[in-house]
């Protein structure tokens, strides 16, 4: 696995560098859901999305199958992205984290949500991005029809759709099914403003805004914040040190609302949330 990563470095790398000025030349911001380890290991690539406005999010620090780590090891997980994110933006603690393949149950959730502040997100649509590269997989065609049937279907209760930039063929899909999301009459948001109060941070009202020093991490929960702008209707309460739900954010969306939401800088996941729209990548 390791010569297989490493061999692939110089691809992942081009391809989120590509993304990354895609979303630039349409003035379109997403939210990254980062792997750690790999904010350590290109920090450029990192502060590439955060310096263009982009929101940072949590996909843990080494991208295991959370359900199997015992209850230290999943705060290690979370809590190590958390700071290293906190240390790369200015005192930022991140507000939502993506599981790993989508494993996850009740236990992880109260986890992120109870130690870390961390509003849990999952999708309800998977490209079979994963596919892309390995025969027999899947190919540009068919994820191409997939967000096109996803996308000119129904816009309620709402979509959130898997999509690595692993490949070319991810990469491409995107590019593809992004006008189509404008032309299909999605309205394109941020996650935070789906899903909280406008903020993907918990201790900042936004991007930009003054930020609430928490000095310990594990103060963050405690933090108050402004809202930034009022919010679509969302199945988790934003406020931090109120919010003490475990359920994730997975069907429940603002129909023809779209927000855009992705994951780890080499290696991201572009996700789709149709009335929610979210791109998720990692």
């Amino acid at each position: 696995m390791s010569s297989l990563l490493s061999s692939s470095v110089w691809l992942r790398i081009h391809q989120t560098r590509g993304l990354y000025a895609y979303l630039a030349e349409h003035n379109q911001t997403a939210t990254h859901f980062m792997i750690g380890s790999n904010i350590i290991q290109y920090p450029t690539e990192f502060l590439k999305a955060f310096g263009q406005g982009d929101d940072i999010a949590v996909h843990t620090w080494t991208h295991p199958y959370m359900t199997t780590l015992s209850n230290e090891v999943v705060v290690v997980e979370l809590g190590w992205t958390v700071q290293v994110i906190h240390n790369s933006t200015g005192g930022r603690v991140p507000r939502f984290w993506r599981p790993p393949y989508g494993d996850s149950d009740m236990r992880t959730h109260a986890i992120a949500k109870e130690v870390s502040g961390l509003t849990t997100v999952v999708w309800n649509q998977d490209t079979n991005w994963s596919l892309s590269d390995s025969p027999p997989g899947t190919t540009a065609a068919k994820i191409n029809a997939s967000m096109t049937q996803w996308l000119t279907g129904p816009k309620s209760p709402g979509l959130i759709i898997l999509e690595h930039e692993l490949s070319n063929q991810s990469v491409a899909s995107f590019q593809a099914a992004y006008p189509m999301m404008l032309s299909t009459g999605w309205q394109v948001t941020s996650l935070a403003k789906l899903m909280g109060n406008g903020s993907s941070y918990q201790n900042s009202a936004s991007d930009e805004g003054a930020v609430v020093p928490v000095g310990n991490i594990l103060n963050a929960v405690n933090v108050t914040v402004p809202l930034a702008s009022s919010s679509a209707s969302a199945i988790i309460t934003p406020t931090t040190s109120a919010a003490k739900q475990a359920t994730p954010a997975q069907a429940s969306a603002s129909p023809s609302r779209v927000a855009l939401s992705m994951g780890p800088s080499v290696g991201l996941a572009t996700a789709v949330a149709a009335a929610l729209f979210g791109m998720l990548c990692a």
